[in-house]
């Protein structure tokens, strides 16, 4: 299976995970009337889809680690799409049960079948309206992300109302456009004019929706991107963009920094000679296998190679003990690859 192959089986599979967990927790909630998306922290978190969406992406991790896959970069626009649609489902159904109330969600759950031809008419006929100029879904839909209670959308008959003047000015500007030749430069600034005020009126009675959602986007996008993120941080096969599997890996433990420099000074000397199972063997060959009190030196080796190409590659750093934490000695560490096989079983 290429790499291609094997970033639209993850895609699709952690698409699906997302979806699918999307469901569940709508089921849930309908059922028992318990909200999770809803769910925030400090009025502007979405801390309920956040926690969706970290379920949702053990899809994308189980697959990626089960086909070695290393994703690129491409795939954090598709987290973000799936997000989003999974995002226009939940709200969508949630609408829909905002809108009929408990007997809507008790007839769309009776049953599974019942349940997917609710999802499926929510999503082909969703009611949430994002750039209407001011109908009855539109309110409603705003409404229905304030908490149900909307003071900015007093509908008013006087000249002062910004929506109205915008709407008008739309319009004139509509009547003035059909015939082109009669349009003087003057009406043509009026008509730019009208049109940044209406874009101004949809942008105030709009924008509590288009954040709520773009927040609750990126919120469920958490999850995949930071999978998408920990995915690309492991090591891998730069010809194959698939991650290497662990091989083996050893730790030698010194109690003095001489000791440690004379087995150290051994592997890269094997290392740079291209002779890498001997800088292996000269590796395990000295120092204490296990941690001790007195350790306060260690050098570790550690091989992966590629399920694909069979490239093996050869990681080796020493480091020092600091309190109760290990630091890299920078000068000491050397990465190399090769088409040879080398193992630490290897005499």
């Amino acid at each position: 299976m290429n790499w291609f192959a094997r970033n639209l089986a993850v895609m699709l599979f952690g698409g699906a995970t997302s979806v699918v967990t999307a469901m569940g927790f709508i089921f849930l909630e309908a059922r028992t009337g318990a909200t999770v998306f809803g769910l925030s922290l400090l009025h502007f978190v979405p801390l309920g889809t956040i926690l969706v969406g970290l379920v949702g992406s053990i899809g994308y991790w189980a697959a990626a680690l089960a086909l070695r896959l290393r994703p690129g970069l491409a795939d954090a626009v598709v987290i973000l799409g799936v997000a989003a649609g999974v995002v226009f489902l939940v709200q969508s159904a949630e609408f829909e049960f905002f809108m009929g109330g408990t007997a809507r969600a008790e007839a769309a759950t009776r049953d599974t079948a019942d349940f997917a031809r609710f999802l499926g008419g929510a999503v082909a006929h969703s009611p949430l309206e994002f750039w209407g100029a001011g109908d009855s879904d539109s309110a409603a839909t705003t409404m229905f992300f304030s908490g149900g209670t909307n003071a900015g959308l007093q509908y008013g008959t006087g000249g002062g109302d910004s929506r109205v003047d915008g709407i008008s000015a739309g319009v004139q500007g509509m009547v003035a456009s059909q015939d082109a030749s009669k349009t003087t430069g003057a009406q043509r600034v009026e008509q730019i004019g009208s049109g940044i005020e209406t874009m101004k009126v949809k942008v105030r009675i709009h924008g509590n929706v288009w954040t709520m959602m773009l927040l609750q986007v990126l919120g469920f996008a958490f999850g995949g991107l930071a999978v998408f993120g920990y995915l690309r941080s492991l090591p891998c096969c730069e010809g194959c963009m698939l991650l290497l599997s662990r091989k083996g890996k050893k730790t030698r433990y010194f109690s003095r920094s001489r000791e440690m420099r004379s087995a150290v000074d051994e592997v890269l000397l094997q290392a740079r000679e291209k002779q890498l199972q001997r800088s292996i063997l000269a590796h395990v060959a000295k120092g204490a296998e296990k941690q001790k009190e007195w350790s306060e030196y260690c050098s570790t080796m550690e091989i992966r190679r590629c399920m694909q190409c069979k490239t093996h590659r050869l990681s080796f750093r020493a480091r020092r003990k600091d309190g109760a934490t290990w630091k890299d000695i920078a000068l000491l560490g050397f990465t190399a690859s090769t088409l040879e096989p080398v193992d630490f079983a290897k005499g």
